[in-house]
């Protein structure tokens, strides 16, 4: 079947899974900060937070077959930036 845009994030979330990561956060960016004393907005109109017990787990995900497909519609679809980071305090 065809994949659509809009069914990239539900559609990969067994991929990542399957691979141990886990998704902590997603936000929805409605509007820019309005709140002068803020600074900054949102990278865009999502912003999504994977936890992943290693960076060989992700890598491995990354390249699967299994998110191969999911990653050809992001490609088209979405202009993405991806941050790798580890967690402080935990």
């Amino acid at each position: 079947p065809t994949r659509r845009s809009s069914d990239l994030v539900p559609g990969h979330v067994p991929s990542v899974m399957q691979y141990g990561g886990k998704f902590s956060l997603t936000l929805k960016a409605e509007q820019p900060l309005a709140d002068d004393k803020l600074q900054g907005t949102l990278p865009g109109q999502m912003f999504i937070v994977q936890e992943w017990p290693s960076l060989l787990a992700f890598n491995a995900w990354w390249t699967s077959p299994e998110y191969a497909p999911w990653s050809a519609i992001r490609a088209k679809a979405a202009n993405v930036q991806l941050t790798l980071s580890t967690a402080v305090g935990k």
